[in-house]
């Protein structure tokens, strides 16, 4: 009876490993917004790491905020933010590309290196001003713990969720940015 239970067990634990093994393992998360300002006024928002923190960052808390060290270059590439917060984990993200006034792409490094992915920020004009597109494209490799809370979790919404509340942000400050100094 026992080993019966036990064959059980394992077999729907095998299952259940096999069914997360073949989940994709790729995602790639999409948001945008339309603001009110050229891609001038917006880029710089973006191409600046400094400025991420009240935009991209307003759900952290104080206690997270004072993990993040800026170094290298203050805009563009080689502008670099890390953090580390102890058992929460670390990370690090860089700008590895700009293109003045229509791309950003950055590289984000999470738990010295375990998770690693690829976000790009593209501006076009348009004629009600900027159209901002942030996509983020990962993969969860072989972690089938990941896979698993991704699927579990509708990662893909949530995280879609999160950005376009993110620049919903991004684009008040702009638009409120652009109307005090006209």
């Amino acid at each position: 009876m026992i080993k019966s239970f036990l064959l059980g067990i394992v077999s729907v634990l095998g299952l259940l490993m096999l069914i997360t093994f073949m989940l994709p393992s790729d995602y790639k998360v999409e948001a945008e917004v339309t603001i009110e300002a050229t891609p001038k006024e917006v880029f710089p928002h973006i191409n600046t790491l400094r400025l991420w923190e009240s935009w991209a960052f307003a759900e952290m808390d104080s206690s997270q905020l004072a993990s993040i060290q800026y170094k290298g270059i203050e805009e563009g590439v080689g502008s670099l933010l890390t953090w580390d917060q102890g058992e929460q984990g670390n990370g690090r993200l860089e700008i590895v590309t700009s293109i003045p006034y229509e791309k950003v792409e950055v590289v984000m490094s999470i738990n010295d290196g375990s998770f690693v992915n690829q976000g790009t920020f593209i501006l076009t004009p348009s004629e009600e001003g900027t159209k901002l597109l942030w996509e983020e494209k990962g993969d969860f490799g072989f972690n089938l713990l990941a896979r698993g809370y991704a699927l579990l979790s509708d990662f893909d919404e949530n995280m879609k969720a999160q950005y376009t509340e993110a620049l919903k942000l991004l684009k008040n400050e702009v638009e409120q940015k652009k109307e005090s100094e006209q």
